[in-house]
């Protein structure tokens, strides 16, 4: 080996500089809570400001109704719908892509005379767009290559709703905003992640209404229509069920009145605590005179105030009525007789024979009455012949004698 190689063989070699790291974790910086800005709410714990929210129902069941009393609880800074406004009124912008504007107008008015809602009220907050009059909305389509994003409308959408400081955009219902494949994820995703920036950059809430599949059954928010991702990008989901026979009688609402009523649920919401709440809401009908001078009826969906129903247990003195009445001839077996026995049941027990749901304690009532031993049933002959079934006092019910010069409580 020669010295020169020996020389070169011990001076030792540049280190390799590392390349700074790409990724570096970041400590956390403490912060009194007390710093922390709030939650930008907008409406309720439902609507905040950068995010997208849905409302989930099959078709008919009221998604635009409700938007629509959404719309002027937030335009007029006023909760008559049940949720809080915050900071005051907002600017709505309503965004329907199947009805015309006409229709859409019965609404707001009918709503606007149910919460006596004038022009002035408005201030020129409310904003109304309808796909039937030219203004359409396609913001993704599928193409063989993947979803291609519409880029220049989603610019000018932001550049509306920050030049008009719009706070809140519905869109009725989602499933015309695209052209997507409606069943595939990453399409999908890409729809709503596109309007999720939209709303980040307007400053806004975005609300999309949304259909259910067709085997819906009870909805949640599983029950939306399409792929899954539409829900899994959504900030809140908010469902719309009819009244079930359970709920029906827990709040005492009679068969033929079951479909005014719906159910709003909190399916989803990743802003608030896990527990979700339950809101039940009522369709109204609302006359409104058109240009021809006549009446149409509208529906607007408002609160229902319900209260839950306690089953209720007949008592002797009530019991002692029955029977008092009983000998006033309201004593007839039949539920069509001019004197069946239910209507005073019902007068005693406040309950409305001409309601089903009553109508079917009352004939419970009856049978306990009967299986108690207070009452028993006999079979007689009107004046012409013609037999009958009626019931006599079997058991006297305590204080019976006490009240016996009671009034009549069917006089």
């Amino acid at each position: 080996m020669s010295t020169a190689n020996t020389v070169i063989a011990l001076v030792p070699s540049a280190p390799a500089v590392a390349p700074p790291p790409s990724i570096i974790a970041a400590p956390y910086q403490w912060l009194d809570p007390s710093k922390i800005p709030p939650r930008p709410w907008l409406y309720g714990n439902q609507l905040l400001r950068g995010s997208v929210s849905m409302i989930v129902a099959p078709g008919g069941a009221g998604k635009t109704a409700l938007a629509t009393g959404m719309a002027l609880s937030l335009v007029t800074g006023r909760d008559f719908m049940g949720s809080k406004i915050w900071g005051g009124p907002k600017k709505v912008w309503l965004w329907n892509l199947e009805d015309s504007v006409e229709e859409l107008s019965r609404g707001l008015q009918a709503a606007a005379t149910y919460w006596s809602i004038s022009a002035d009220d408005l201030n020129g907050n409310l904003f109304l767009n309808s796909a039937l009059s030219g203004d359409h909305l396609k913001l993704v389509s599928s193409r063989s290559e993947g979803p291609r994003e519409n880029v220049e409308l989603a610019k000018d959408i932001v550049t509306e709703l920050k030049s008009n400081a719009i706070d809140v955009m519905f869109i009725d219902p989602f499933v015309s905003s695209h052209d997507a494949n409606e069943n595939d994820n990453k399409s999908m995703d890409a729809v709503v992640k596109l309007l999720a920036l939209i709303a980040y950059e307007a400053n806004c809430s975005i609300v999309l209404l949304h259909h259910t599949n067709k085997a819906f059954g009870q909805v949640n928010e599983n029950s939306a229509r399409g792929a899954s991702s539409v829900v899994a990008a959504a900030r809140s989901v908010v469902t719309i069920n009819p009244l079930n026979d359970a709920e029906a009688k827990l709040y005492d609402i009679d068969e033929d009145e079951m479909a005014s009523y719906i159910k709003l649920h909190d399916n989803k919401n990743n802003r608030i605590s896990a527990c979700r709440s339950s809101t039940y809401m009522k369709f109204e009908s609302v006359m409104i005179k058109t240009s021809d001078g006549n009446e149409e009826s509208v529906g607007v969906i408002v609160p229902a105030d319900l209260e839950i129903h306690e089953v209720q247990v007949l008592t002797e003195h009530q019991i002692a009525h029955i029977q008092l009445e009983m000998k006033e001839g309201f004593d007839r077996h039949y539920h069509t007789a001019g004197k069946w026995i239910g209507h005073a049941v019902g007068k005693i027990m406040k309950l409305d024979v001409k309601k089903k749901n009553h109508k079917a304690r009352i004939k419970d009532m009856i049978h306990e009455l009967e299986s108690d031993g207070y009452i028993q049933i006999v079979t007689g002959k009107d004046n012409g012949g013609k037999e009958y079934q009626s019931y006599v006092i079997g058991t006297k019910a305590k204080p019976f004698a006490t009240i016996k010069d009671d009034k009549h409580l069917l006089n």
